[in-house]
Formats: structure tokens, sequence, C-alpha cells
């Protein structure tokens, strides 16, 4: 749709919880509720079917690289180490993700989408340049 320049999205894992987040950069022109709504959509699709065989497979091709890569060094192994302890009370727990990201499914996607990716779990915020803003959006007034 030539909507956003960019799409992605993220986990931030906490000992206690965590948030996932999705974001997107428009395209010059296009309205962000245009790509909120094309975002929203692609998120709903995550729930209501499973994704295909090829893109778990990049996927998991993808997180499998990031975590052989980002553990090359010492200081990001200790890194890991640290993370895990803090997140899981125990530093073994590292070495662990490997495993945990070979075994996820596309069930288990759908299922954690439905779970935590729900519109009542939703926050929605836009970042404007000052020419976009509403005028009560700086007093937080506003999406």
């Amino acid at each position: 749709k030539q909507l956003a320049v960019n799409a992605s999205g993220g986990a931030v894992s906490l000992k206690l919880g965590g948030i996932f987040f999705f974001f997107a950069v428009s395209n010059a022109g296009k309205l962000p509720a245009d790509v909120e709504k094309a975002l929203a959509e692609q998120i709903d699709l995550l729930q209501s079917q499973p994704v295909s065989e090829a893109e778990l497979t990049k996927a998991k091709n993808q997180a499998l690289t990031a975590r052989v890569f980002g553990s090359l060094s010492t200081e990001a192994k200790a890194s890991q180490l640290g993370q895990a302890d803090l997140d899981f009370g125990t530093p073994a727990e590292a070495n662990k993700e490997f495993g945990k990201l070979v075994a996820v499914t596309a069930a288990d996607i759908q299922r954690v989408a439905k779970k935590y990716f729900a519109v009542s779990n939703r926050n929605v915020f836009y970042v404007l340049p000052a020419s976009m803003q509403k005028p009560d959006a700086a007093q937080g007034g506003g999406k």
C-alpha cells in the first residue's frame, strides 16, 4: 500500500511482565490514521489465521541469526547472562533461549497474538511534526 517507509515491532522483557510494541513511519503525504489502520489489520491477521510456514521459517531464521551474532563478544554474553538472571532469577535461562525460539509454532504465535494483542490492551500514539498536531495535542488531549 506504500503507506509507510518502515514498520516493525519488538519486545521489552521485564522480570514481572513486559511490553510488545509495533510502530510504523508514514510515507510523506499519508495520513497517520491510515497507517494505524493498516498496522492494526496486520495484527488482526496474526490473531485470525496462522502465519505461513515460509513466514515462520523466515522469522525464526532472523531471530536465531540475531541471537547467534548477538552472542559473539564477551560483553554480549555477559549482558545476556545478566539479563536472564534479572528476568528469570538464573543466568542459566540465557542458554535456553535458542531452543525456545526453535520450538515456536504458528499456533503459538496465533495464541499469543489473541491473548496479548487484543484491542483492549492497545495504546496508540502518534509522534507528529508540529504542523500536523492538533492544538490540544501538546497538553495530552489526543492521539
